[in-house]
């Protein structure tokens, strides 16, 4: 049995002697967090006495752990062995082999979204599956802001060319546009300028700013919907964004309002979810009271 106070135990994530073995508990957490929210499953291993109480437990590759057909405890598996009237409940995957099955008493796989459509098999849907959209716009404004800067994949503008009596022909165009160029494009070639045949000199000015461009305006709307997923306010992440309510609670500050409130609709439940895994699985098994 046990023999440290639960608050030691919990916070060495096992007995004194997994002390230089596993993780300490706030690790865990953050291993345990960060799956949950790209994956939306939470894995964790309880290694247990032959009392089935928890000896130690740590964070497992929740990519790697998959629901097993025996689940219900009612299909059964080929090879595996039923232990104390129950099947295997989980198995880990590598490269598409099953390494080790786990009875319901020695694997967490944790949940927070689930579901009833039939084609999740029992999984769950995580925030970042409904953020796809989102985040293909986020990286494709950066990689072109970014490009801008690089390889000037915006050119500030056009040369329209004035012919002069019989005009220029195609090889003293050709000799006046590798000469600008030469002169004028800016580093790694950035801003290079197109040159175009016609009657005259004229400049046609294509440069635009991120104001004319609105890409302000389409990022702030990618973090707010972002945001809104993930159930949390935009200046949590040091983005406090325009436009947006200006309500508060009376007696506190609106920064002070929104943060509480953002942080009951989006921390909370989380914290919520880890405290009922971590009670069932490991604190009610060490002392049901």
């Amino acid at each position: 049995t046990c023999a440290l106070p639960i608050s030691e135990f919990m916070m060495r994530c096992g007995e004194k002697e997994t002390t230089h073995k596993w993780d300490k508990f706030d690790i865990f957490g953050r291993k345990l967090i960060a799956d949950s929210l790209i994956l939306d499953k939470a894995c964790f291993e309880i290694v247990p006495y032959r009392s089935l109480e928890p000896y130690c437990f740590v964070a497992v590759d929740a990519a790697t752990m998959m629901i097993a057909d025996s689940y219900d405890n009612e299909t059964h598996i080929q090879g595996s062995t039923k232990v104390r009237g129950e099947y295997p409940s989980y198995v880990q995957l590598w490269q598409n082999r099953v390494i080790r099955e786990f009875y319901p008493w020695e694997m967490c796989l944790g949940i927070r979204n689930p579901s009833t459509n039939i084609r999740l098999n029992g999984y769950g849907r995580s925030e970042l599956e409904d953020l796809i959209t989102n985040v293909t716009g986020m990286l494709n404004a950066d990689q072109y802001n970014s490009g801008f800067f690089r390889q000037g994949s915006a050119p500030k503008g056009m040369l329209m060319v004035k012919k002069a009596g019989a005009g220029l022909n195609g090889d003293r165009l050709a000799e006046f546009r590798k000469n600008w160029n030469a002169s004028l494009s800016g580093v790694g070639n950035a801003h290079k300028t197109a040159i175009l045949d016609a009657e005259g000199f004229e400049w046609i000015d294509l440069q635009k700013n991120n104001r004319d461009m609105e890409f302000s305006n389409w990022q702030e709307y990618l973090i707010k919907l972002s945001c809104a997923i993930y159930r949390i306010d935009p200046a949590e992440i040091n983005f406090p964004l325009s436009g947006g309510a200006d309500q508060k609670a009376m007696f506190e500050g609106n920064n002070e309002a929104r943060l509480k409130h953002s942080k009951d609709k989006g921390l909370l439940p989380l914290l919520k979810f880890l405290e009922r895994k971590i009670n069932k699985f490991i604190i009610q098994r060490i002392d049901p009271e």
